[in-house]
């Protein structure tokens, strides 16, 4: 199928997905719904990882705070800067965002699984953040 689609053979495509069985089309559309999620919880572990990384060895990076308010104590407006500052928490959840508990536990496994292995194995491409 990723051949037919790669090489733009839609019709074939087609013709192949409306032999599937509603078990196949069901297993496909979870496949399908799971794997941004995979995506996100791999990436969120990843940028973790290189923050940390890069607080403990006082490195810079973009949006790190310490480095913004060195930045804006060299500024001759800083007083009027931070005078005005105003730093608010935002808690936002979508509604297509709501979990199922049972999901929320298997996410947390999944990132304590990831945070092991790159604990042990290292972790590809690190440092590609910096800044």
């Amino acid at each position: 199928m990723e051949e037919l689609a790669v090489n733009s053979k839609y019709h074939e495509l087609k013709a192949i997905v409306e032999e599937l069985t509603t078990d196949e089309m069901v297993y496909i559309s979870r496949y399908f719904s799971i794997l941004p999620l995979l995506i996100n919880i791999s990436e969120d572990v990843d940028l973790a990882y290189e923050i940390n990384h890069q607080n403990n060895i006082n490195q810079d990076y973009l949006g790190k705070l310490s480095t913004t308010i060195d930045l804006i104590s060299t500024r001759e407006n800083a007083q009027e800067i931070l005078e005005n500052l105003n730093v608010v928490p935002v808690l936002t959840a979508h509604p297509t965002q709501v979990q199922r508990k049972t999901i929320l536990d298997l996410t947390n496994h999944i990132h304590s699984l990831l945070r092991q292995h790159r604990d042990v194995k290292g972790w590809p491409g690190q440092m590609r953040r910096s800044g």
